[in-house]
């Protein structure tokens, strides 16, 4: 694992409608030694946080399905603004609609670091975060 020092400047927003999964994540990027981590509850929260923050967020990590807005709509509005930082999912989402966030991500210029399956393994959610 790389040191606390790497992790420490990054700004990471963790959107998932699981309270178990946002503390879990949350609590793996705290141990890697991220300091400014946002938890959103739903897509929308996301979009205000980018509306107020974007420039400053170097990493969002995305669930696919959550109610009011989902990831895939967030994407949409992510791509309209221009927004800059890194996007990588973390879902338990089906094969055809993980796809489907993928390939737009990939396409549509924002910058797509990868998917990690839930439950999300630090060491893996270290690598993409550095990747």
């Amino acid at each position: 694992m790389n040191s606390p020092e790497e992790f420490a400047e990054l700004r990471v927003v963790v959107a998932d409608d699981d309270p178990i999964v946002l503390e879990s994540t949350g609590g793996a990027l705290r141990a890697m030694g991220v300091e400014a981590i946002e938890l959103a509850n739903d897509g929308r929260e996301v979009v205000d946080l980018v509306a107020d923050h974007g420039e400053h967020i170097d990493m969002l990590l995305l669930d696919i399905l959550m109610p009011d807005m989902d990831g895939l709509e967030v994407l949409f509005e992510l791509s309209r603004r221009r927004f800059g930082g890194r996007i990588g999912f973390i879902t338990s989402a089906t094969d055809p609609l993980r796809d489907s966030a993928e390939l737009y991500a990939k396409h549509s210029g924002l910058r797509y670091a990868g998917t990690l399956e839930k439950p999300v393994l630090a060491k893996e959610l270290g690598k993409m975060i550095l990747s």
